[in-house]
């Protein structure tokens, strides 16, 4: 049998369907990636907020339990009873999230303290987002007893109701 050098057998040319067959593969894997990391992103944020109201939960209960909750508004501080604390609770969670928020006014709010370390402070802010249904609503900001925060603002909720539901107004 005789040998056949490589050089001798002819080679078909590319076609133009491998290039754009690679193009495709990498534009499908562009766009997977381009739609998978919101989602990510939003189940993480999901995620946190579901944290969020256990923990704020379990400090409400605490409170509740200790006699331990007070609301602090300018230099007053006095003690939530049973009843606000579990209305101011359900309103928070039935308003639900609204954006994620890392500044915080320095003053103005109102500050929740629970007597195991956790913290509820709540301000009056403008909101400027598109689609907003109000242009004032509050910031809510969370801090748990190891220093872990969470916060966001919200047009759902305004710092007057807030104020109402503990008896301040």
């Amino acid at each position: 049998m005789a040998k056949t050098s490589r050089s001798t057998i002819p080679r078909p040319p590319r076609a133009k369907r491998d290039v754009l067959f690679g193009a495709c593969v990498v534009g499908a894997v562009a766009l997977i990636v381009a739609l998978a990391v919101p989602l990510v992103l939003s189940c993480g944020l999901i995620f946190r907020f579901q944290n969020y109201k256990q923990d704020l939960a379990t400090s409400f209960s605490y409170g509740e339990e200790h006699d331990s909750m007070f609301v602090t508004l300018g230099d007053e501080r006095t003690l939530v009873s049973d009843d606000r604390a579990k209305r101011l609770f359900s309103v928070i969670v039935d308003t639900g999230m609204g954006k994620p928020a890392d500044v915080l006014p320095d003053e103005g709010g109102l500050l929740i303290e629970f007597g195991d370390g956790s913290t509820l402070e709540i301000w009056s802010v403008e909101i400027t987002e598109g689609g907003r249904v109000s242009d004032t609503g509050v910031l809510i900001s969370y801090r748990r007893s190891d220093g872990q925060t969470f916060s966001y603002d919200t047009d759902y909720l305004q710092y007057e109701d807030v104020l109402r539901i503990l008896g301040l107004a």
